[in-house]
């Protein structure tokens, strides 16, 4: 009888051919693949990235302005996106793309916050003599969200959103200097 059960055993233990297993292999990659880069569209890696180049940007105009340079930075948002431009001495920079339409951003001077939607453009300008921030101008309303010597405000903070996920961008108006 033992010897029956074993034979029986035997004969009914197939495995899985290396194909069939290859074949599981690849659509579980494709699975995984799929997954994550869901996952990193919900995580708001196109805000993180936003911000991060908004921070690049700010640094090398101020830095620019320092070297004694009319520079100003024009920050816009548009249909497609939030953009920046870049201008020295009067000479216009190609636009660079910091995130795509569904990255929304918003600065807060003092205790106001001013949403950016499509169609709003702030300008930025550095004080050439000790890089500190000089004004922050709204193109649209013709006003000026900070001025220096003006407006009281500890600091500048740019919030860039997607989902639920938030990246601040910190301007200390009496130094300048941008952090996160």
């Amino acid at each position: 009888m033992n010897k029956t059960l074993i034979k029986k055993n035997q004969l009914n233990n197939k495995g899985f051919s290396l194909i069939e297993l290859i074949v599981v292999i690849a659509i579980m990659m494709v699975l995984v693949g799929v997954a994550s880069f869901g996952i990193g569209m919900l995580s708001g890696k196109n805000a993180q990235k936003a911000c991060a180049k908004m921070m690049t940007n700010l640094e090398r105009t101020r830095t620019i302005s320092m070297g004694k340079s009319n520079v100003s930075l024009n920050f816009y948002v548009t249909d497609s996106g939030i953009y920046t431009k870049e201008t020295v001495n009067g000479v216009v920079g190609d636009p660079v793309l910091l995130g795509p339409q569904d990255v929304t951003c918003s600065c807060k001077v003092g205790s106001t916050v001013y949403n950016l939607a499509a169609g709003d453009s702030l300008t930025i300008v550095f004080d050439r003599s000790d890089g500190s921030l000089k004004s922050i101008y709204d193109e649209k309303n013709t006003a000026y969200l900070y001025l220096a010597g003006t407006t009281s405000s500890n600091n500048i903070d740019f919030t860039f959103t997607k989902a639920s996920k938030s990246y601040n961008l910190i301007i200390v108006p009496a130094t300048g200097r941008v952090s996160k």
